[in-house]
């Protein structure tokens, strides 16, 4: 009960992709023919692997404002909104932090987008 209250499981058939790391990337909760469940897979991969890159990039720097912004996005796009939404956050905390920082003033800031999707 633990798990399926954290994978926000609802109803059944649900189904959960997770990253290696245990995030939580795409859920599909309905019954899915052959062919629509083929090509939940397919976007499955795609996205595991796009995950994968932003967890990899977290993982030697947790404060890298554009990898939070990417999986933040990504998972506000997918319909986890209250993980991406926090990780959009801590992009643009860590961003604004960037910027004021003049020792880091040469790396670029997060374009306009994500900041507007966390105000």
């Amino acid at each position: 009960r633990e798990l399926a209250a954290r994978l926000g499981v609802e109803t059944l058939p649900t189904i959960a992709f997770l990253s290696p790391a245990g995030r939580l990337y795409l859920r599909r909760s309905r019954f899915e023919g052959p062919d629509a469940f083929a090509a939940t897979l397919e976007e499955a991969l795609g996205l595991g692997a796009e995950v994968a890159g932003y967890e990899a990039v977290l993982a030697r720097e947790g404060k890298d404002p554009a990898a939070l912004a990417g999986l933040g996005g990504l998972l506000v796009e997918q319909g986890l909104t209250a993980e991406g939404r926090a990780l959009l956050l801590r992009a643009r905390k860590y961003d604004d932090v960037r910027r004021d920082t003049a020792v880091r003033g040469d790396r670029p800031g997060l374009p306009d987008a994500p900041r507007a999707a966390v105000e």
